[in-house]
């Protein structure tokens, strides 16, 4: 039987904020969240001690895409570079 894709993130340190748009729900130290293939969200430090985020997809991720809001409010996709992944 196959799978839905889906993915979790956990922050095993520091608290983290993730979110779609202006929605940013926060997320504790040692928290995590799951969320299905078609979610797009960003991720951010959330207080004065650094976090680390560790996310983990099911199946694997194939090249990280970025979005970005354009000045007409659409949101566009782009793929973005091995540098960026971890920027």
């Amino acid at each position: 039987m196959a799978r839905s894709p889906s993915s979790t993130v956990r922050s095993p340190s520091g608290g983290l904020a993730s979110g779609r748009l202006h929605r940013r729900p926060r997320f504790v130290e040692g928290s995590s969240f799951s969320f299905g293939a078609a979610h797009i969200h960003d991720v951010s430090q959330t207080g004065p001690v650094p976090a680390t985020s560790i996310h983990a997809y099911s199946p694997r991720l194939g090249q990280m895409g970025f979005y970005e809001v354009g000045a007409d409010g659409l949101l566009s996709r782009r793929a973005g570079g091995a540098a960026e992944e971890f920027c």
